[in-house]
């Protein structure tokens, strides 16, 4: 069986990496494809998270994973790289241009070797246009360069085509299905913010007032634990109920308690991306949150489901469809969303399939 490896380390503590990667994962296994995944510094219960099978590997040590893809190359095995999806900052410091660069020098000799490489939900901020030669290299020799943005196609051009971020999945949950998407059935508003970001509490206040016109109790909620302590004291300032990210709360309770929230909800306000991603998966309308002069989540969403905004920077929350006709559109957003990732996974195919 044919490997390939790909690297699952991330920020400790945060289910939309989790899910991402975990998609990359299982589009590979179902070709028939054996991963073989570097796990670095990431704990052992970050690791359970992945629904690993008995042959899989999984190695921490840098230097086993690399000789590792060197043995399949040499063997000439064809192996696959697969870069692990996510934002990438390229130029943040001098160090960083170095690595990358070096990175993309060593996929360039494997290539020529028969290794395949894949680039799949990639987005970039470009910090210095002399740090972003390499990826534009990488577009050029990746056998298929999937971006979860559109600004990230137009910056580079050449291989790179647009696909919705991998958290879009099949779609909207089976659970989510049977359970109804009408708005009416549902009973709770979800809040989750950024713990780096201002809060304007007059504009929370506004949309609370909304929800609450529309017969809908707003709760808070954390799917990144290091949003823990600003979430809740947010709940507290607001006077709703918190469902947060205790200490001996492993990823896979996190990830199941958050999604059964968001099968409840009518509605998501959040400013992480992959929060209102998997809340749009569980049936709930998604609306956009924090700066409106942060590009991320526009870029990413309003291309697939062009969702509503209430942003922090506007002090009436603005106003807001929680009807069923803007449940029925999320629904056929997600559906088309789903249907272009089967074409991503067809290229895929095409692209390491002998």
């Amino acid at each position: 069986m044919r490997r390939f490896f790909m690297s699952i380390a991330a920020a400790q503590g945060n289910l939309g990496d989790i899910e991402i990667r975990r998609t990359a994962v299982d589009y590979m296994r179902e070709l028939g494809f054996r991963p073989v995944v570097f796990s670095g510094s990431m704990s052992a219960e970050y690791v359970d998270a992945f629904d690993w099978e008995p042959t899989d590997e999984v190695m921490d040590s840098g230097i086993n994973f690399w000789r590792a893809i060197l043995s399949d190359t040499v063997r000439r095995k064809r192996a696959v790289i697969v870069m692990a999806p996510g934002p990438a900052v390229l130029g943040a410091s001098a160090a960083s241009v170095v690595k990358h660069s070096l990175l993309v020098t060593v996929f360039a000799v494997l290539r020529m070797f028969g290794t395949r490489v894949l680039v799949l939900g990639r987005s970039i901020e470009v910090r210095s246009p002399m740090a972003a030669v390499p990826e534009k290299i990488l577009v050029g020799v990746a056998d298929v360069y999937a971006a979860r943005d559109k600004r990230t196609c137009e910056y580079l051009r050449g291989k790179s085509r647009f696909y919705p971020d991998l958290a879009f999945g099949a779609g909207v949950s089976d659970g989510a299905k049977s359970a109804g998407r009408e708005s009416a059935r549902r009973e709770i508003a979800l809040l989750s913010l950024r713990h780096d970001r201002p809060v304007n509490y007059a504009s929370l206040r506004s949309i609370q007032s909304q929800f609450s016109a529309n017969g809908l109790d707003l709760m808070a909620c954390c799917q990144v634990v290091e949003d823990d302590s600003h979430n809740r004291e947010v709940a507290a300032t607001l006077g709703i109920p918190y469902v947060g990210w205790d200490d001996d709360t492993t990823h896979r309770q996190q990830e199941s308690a958050v999604r059964a929230l968001y099968e409840r909800a009518a509605v998501t306000v959040s400013d992480r991306l992959h929060v209102l991603i998997l809340s749009a998966r569980g049936g709930s309308i998604p609306v956009m949150s924090g700066s409106s002069s942060v590009p991320k989540l526009r870029d990413s969403l309003e291309p697939v489901l062009a969702p509503q905004a209430s942003w922090m920077d506007d002090a009436t929350g603005g106003s807001l469809n929680l009807g069923h006709d803007e449940s029925a559109r999320i629904s056929r957003g997600m559906d088309s969303a789903a249907a272009e990732l089967e074409d991503l996974r067809s290229r895929i195919k095409e692209a390491v399939m002998p």
